[in-house]
C-alpha cells in the first residue's frame, strides 16, 4: 500500500508498506452432503461455489477454497458442469485451509421450455389448411423440446358475416428432461370467402 504527499511547491514524499493476509485453517469443515445443482439457463453450464457446499462463516477466506468433482470414471475434474452432465451424479471435494470434506452433487436442468404463443390468427377458407404453417414456435435454451397438439375444438360460425369457423388449438412443449411449458391456446379464424370476387371459368 502506498501513499503520496505533495506540497504546494511541488515537493513529493511517498510511504509504502506491505500487508500480508494469512489464511488460518478452520477448526473443522462440514459439507452439506448431497445437493441438487441445476445448470444456468443462459450459459447452459454452471460451477459449484463454496456457499453451496459449506457454511462459509466457518472459514476465513471462502474464495480460497478449492472444489473438485469426480464422476464414475474416477477422474478428478473442476466442479464445472455442462449439458453433457445433466442427469449424472458426481462426488465433490472441497478443501479450505488444508481441511477437506466431501459430498454428492446431482446435476439437473430445471427450466421449463416456453411456447411463443400467438393467440389469434386468420386463414382464408379458400386455402388448404397446413398445420405446420400456424404452429407456434418454442423458445429453447439448453434442452431440445417437442411441441405437441393436445386438443382442438372447432366452432362453426354460421351467422358470422366474416368467418366460417373458429378453431381453438391447445399446445404444450416438453423438453428431453421432462420439463413442461405452460399451455398455449391458439385461436384461428377461418375467413369466409367472398363469392363475388370469384370470376367464373370461361368455357
Amino acid at each position: 500500500i502506498s501513499f503520496e504527499a505533495r506540497d504546494t511547491t511541488g515537493n513529493v514524499d511517498t510511504c509504502t508498506w506491505s500487508v500480508i493476509v494469512n489464511d488460518v485453517a478452520p477448526d473443522g469443515l462440514i459439507c452439506i452432503g448431497e445437493i441438487n445443482f441445476s445448470i444456468d439457463e443462459d450459459l447452459c453450464s454452471g460451477e459449484l461455489l463454496p456457499g453451496m457446499l459449506i457454511d462459509v462463516n466457518t472459514v476465513n477466506c471462502a474464495d480460497g477454497c478449492a472444489i473438485t468433482a469426480k464422476g464414475d470414471d474416477g477422474v478428478m475434474r473442476p466442479a464445472i458442469f455442462s449439458t453433457d452432465d445433466i442427469g449424472k451424479s458426481f462426488e465433490y471435494e472441497i478443501c479450505c485451509g488444508g481441511i477437506c470434506c466431501w459430498g454428492i452433487v446431482n446435476v439437473e436442468y430445471k427450466f421449463d421450455p416456453e411456447i411463443l404463443c400467438t393467440t389469434n390468427d386468420t386463414l382464408s377458407c379458400a386455402q388448404a389448411f397446413d398445420e405446420s404453417t400456424v404452429r407456434p414456435d418454442v423458445s429453447v435454451s439448453c434442452a431440445p423440446a417437442t411441441l405437441t397438439l393436445v386438443d382442438q375444438q372447432i366452432e362453426n360460425l354460421i351467422c358470422d358475416s366474416l368467418f366460417t369457423a373458429r378453431m381453438v388449438r391447445k399446445y404444450i412443449a416438453v423438453d428431453i428432461y421432462g420439463n413442461t411449458s405452460d399451455t398455449c391456446d391458439q385461436i384461428i379464424f377461418l375467413e369466409r370467402t367472398n363469392l363475388d370476387s370469384i370470376s367464373p371459368v370461361q368455357p
